[in-house]
């Protein structure tokens, strides 16, 4: 995938999720629900969950992302990319 790619699938990510309002996303969110907003599969996901590279926690065996530091994290990640 070229860089003007990836970066318009960047674009089309952020105008969905800015679409959403915070009220629409579930105050946690599962890496389920990552899988449908996040251009990655489950497998990437995972990796990332697990290499602490998205905000997250492990309650009882299963990752619980708060989704307001999930939100800070994705839309600083797209600032710190398009400079």
């Amino acid at each position: 995938m070229k860089n003007n790619d990836k970066y318009q699938d960047n674009e089309n990510l952020f105008k969905e999720l800015s679409r959403k309002s915070r009220k629409d996303l579930p105050f946690t969110l599962s890496p389920a629900d990552l899988v449908q907003i996040l251009p990655y599969g489950k497998t990437k996901v995972y990796e990332l969950l697990n290499r602490s590279i998205i905000p997250a926690k492990k309650l009882e065996g299963k990752w619980v992302i708060p989704r307001d530091k999930f939100l800070a994290w994705f839309y600083s990640d797209l600032d710190n990319k398009s400079s």
